[in-house]
């Protein structure tokens, strides 16, 4: 299949992913198998990135763990699915699309995206879930925010509404120091936590 000829024709950020099943029932690494003319701009913006071919493993471009868990998703269960999330410095509103596979073994999925400076509660719109939008507000919120703690406390005041809970904690995790702060609604208190060997 010419997957070149199908992603050119989409006039956003746009590439096609491929993965294996492994026989031991694993996913493989998850490479890029084609990108339209925008998205290849992305991808020659950082200078040490190798030039693109078809089959190149994503990670050479950037790495992220959600983004995977998608792409996997998306090509096993043959459904589409839609996220919106900060990273990279802005907002990325992307949407996944399944592919039909010419090999065997082999899953394809095309992923689309738009990037904004600004968060958009909008972009979550499709859900119209009061849920999802208090939680979407929340989010950014938390990323607005000059002063941290402040912002940490007032995502567990948001929390604790949203589920109307008379307790709520946030456990910040300091992986190179290996330990972690418990901050608690109403108490806020900090409470150190070691993380044993």
């Amino acid at each position: 299949m010419d997957y070149q000829k199908i992603i050119e024709k989409i006039e956003a950020f746009a590439g096609i992913y491929s993965f294996e099943k492994l026989p031991d029932g694993t996913n493989g690494e998850i490479r890029l198998e084609a990108v339209n003319k925008m998205f290849e701009g992305v991808l020659t913006r950082n200078p040490q990135a190798p030039k693109f071919y078809p089959g190149i493993p994503y990670k050479y471009y950037f790495k992220e763990v959600n983004f995977e868990d998608f792409c996997y998703r998306c090509a096993l269960t043959k459904q589409p699915m839609h996220s919106y999330v900060n990273a990279f410095g802005g907002w990325i509103n992307g949407i996944y699309i399944p592919i039909e596979s010419d090999k065997e073994n082999t899953y394809y999925c095309c992923y689309i995206l738009s990037f904004t400076h600004e968060p958009d509660s909008e972009s979550m719109s499709e859900r119209n879930n009061d849920v999802s939008k208090a939680v979407l507000d929340t989010c950014i919120k938390l990323h607005s925010s000059a002063n941290f703690v402040d912002s940490i406390k007032n995502t567990i005041r948001d929390i604790s509404k949203i589920c109307d809970a008379e307790k709520c904690s946030v456990l910040l995790v300091d992986k190179n120091e290996k330990n972690a702060n418990c901050l608690q609604r109403k108490v806020y208190a900090m409470k150190t936590l070691i993380f044993l060997p």
